[in-house]
């Protein structure tokens, strides 16, 4: 029996002797109930009382936090086991480091989830509030390194303008449902591990869950998209920016102005010398070692070392290429871009569930995405999406689609969540557009304002919330979200008319008339 055949008979056993009763002792399985108030109650207390600046940083840096810790503790657990599946084929007691294998063939001697273990997810912070959350001896972020990420938060929401919509309370409410949505995937795959008979087969929706949920960097990754996906945002279309001449229409080619200018500002930031420390608890610390390494002689901390830096060279590289992906995704008006989303979702799942019944002609190979890119980034980022694992199978596609819908939906998550966070937040974005006209710099929209919002419904927000529910990525709490919609889109069909009244005149009288 070779090493990947032993682990993965040792994983097979270790879902038999763990059971369900155990795991829900560690509360670790909200119930659906659970679950559903969970995601209705994001952002409630804001309708009584808003919540301060340092309120919303605090929050963000603790959500930061929780996730940087689960990269930190996965990146070792990973180092740890892949170094005890490699060391089982390699003899360590020799001391010539040129038997140890190479690093660019290390990939090929153990399967990732089989070298991640499930046993990682126990690692995973879940914020909300009816989740158990790490205990007292829980891993913390050195001092100098949460100092920084303190700096870092606080930084971003100074780069928030402050528009009515597009600030850093809606930034603030997308990070957190977006979180939560990685929570639910995770807490589904728990579920499905962690079968009391042990004999789970692995599903389409459980490699892709799977492939984003094992992977220490990603969910850092989507909570960091969330966070900075609008910062700088002028409270206009792109369209209008291209108008005024905003200064990368030329180099980004009319494409993506805002977010390509959010996320330019955002790594920009990051990349700062102020925040080494914390990028390396981010990314890991990655040491230039050679055969030859001369300071160590015993080949087993070698190895060691060696698989430390295995797991992470890549993960500054792939955290960016993910960012940037998710970030791009949230431009639901570009053509471009929900063309690319749509693809990998039909190429990744099968099935449109789209609101348009096009039948546009895709390549074949994501491959021709990513060459739409290389006049606006190099080969820095890939248009697609697709190497954010590293790999171009297709599990790797359904994982970066999924992807691409969690950070749309958590975008837009109040029209599937309470009536009341629904208008608040409907309040504010007809607030945002009211202004820009009034100041000339935006067509007038909001005279149209309750049949629009049916139209969105239609368009974007009920398939959107369809395809959430059918890939069955979230477990039945996945439902939720289409049933959501369609209670809010049938309570506006009464109610809005009587809503957007309320709207113009609250507009009028706190903005001024329209020109």
């Amino acid at each position: 029996m070779n090493a990947t055949s032993a682990a993965r008979e040792e994983k097979n056993q270790n879902r038999k002797n763990y059971s369900i009763e155990e795991e829900r002792s560690n509360r670790r399985l909200m119930s659906i109930n659970d679950q559903k108030r969970v995601w209705d109650s994001i952002g409630i207390r804001t309708l009584t009382e808003p919540p301060t600046l340092s309120t919303l940083i605090n929050d963000n840096i603790q959500l930061m936090e929780n996730r940087i810790i689960y990269a930190v503790t996965c990146r070792r657990t990973k180092a740890q086991k892949m170094f005890e599946i490699i060391s089982s084929n390699v003899d360590t007691r020799n001391d010539h480091s040129s038997t140890l294998p190479k690093a660019m063939d290390w990939d090929e001697l153990f399967d990732h989830r089989i070298m991640t273990d499930d046993s990682v997810l126990q690692l995973y912070t879940f914020d909300s509030p009816i989740a158990e959350t790490c205990d007292t001896d829980s891993p913390r972020l050195p001092k100098q390194a949460r100092e920084e990420l303190v700096d870092l938060i606080t930084t971003i929401a100074s780069k928030y303008n402050d528009v009515y919509y597009h600030n850093f309370a809606h930034a603030s409410h997308v990070t957190a449902s977006a979180v939560t949505l990685i929570d639910f995937m995770i807490i589904e795959a728990l579920r499905r591990t962690y079968e009391l008979d042990g004999s789970h087969e692995d599903s389409v929706q459980d490699r892709a869950s799977y492939n984003i949920v094992l992977d220490h960097i990603i969910p850092l990754a989507v909570c960091f998209a969330a966070l900075v996906h609008d910062i700088d945002h002028q409270g206009v279309s792109n369209t209008q920016l291209i108008q005024e001449g905003f200064p990368l229409v030329k180099e980004l080619k009319n494409t993506s102005i805002a977010e390509s200018n959010s996320l330019i500002l955002a790594l920009d930031l990051l990349r700062e010398e102020r925040f080494y420390n914390l990028r390396e608890c981010m990314f890991g610390r990655v040491d230039v070692l050679t055969d030859t390494t001369d300071n160590i002689t015993d080949s087993t901390s070698l190895l060691l070392r060696q698989c430390q830096n295995f797991v992470a060279c890549n993960d500054e590289r792939r955290f960016r290429q993910a960012v940037a992906s998710l970030i791009f995704s949230t431009d639901i008006f570009s053509p471009d871009r929900q063309r690319i989303c749509k693809h990998k979702w039909m190429k990744g799942f099968g099935s449109a569930d789209f609101s348009d019944s096009t039948t546009e002609s895709f390549p074949s190979d994501l491959s021709y995405y990513d060459s739409l890119s290389q006049s606006l980034w190099g080969n820095q980022i890939p248009f697609a999406g697709r190497s954010i694992f590293d790999q171009d199978s297709l599990d790797q596609i359904r994982a970066c689609s999924s992807l691409d819908h969690i950070i749309q939906a958590a975008d837009v998550a109040p029209l599937f969540q309470d009536w009341d966070i629904y208008i608040l937040w409907n309040r504010k974005l007809f607030n945002e557009l009211w202004a820009a006209h009034s100041a000339g710099r935006g067509p007038l929209v909001t005279n149209n304002w309750y049949d629009g919002q049916i139209g969105f419904y239609d368009t974007y927000i009920l398939p959107l919330t369809k395809r959430l529910s059918s890939s069955d990525l979230f477990g039945k709490i996945g439902n939720t979200f289409y049933e959501n919609a369609l209670a809010l889109r049938s309570r506006w069909l009464e109610e809005g008319k009587a809503c957007s009244e309320s709207m113009h005149h609250y507009a009028r009288s706190l903005i001024g008339e329209q020109r």
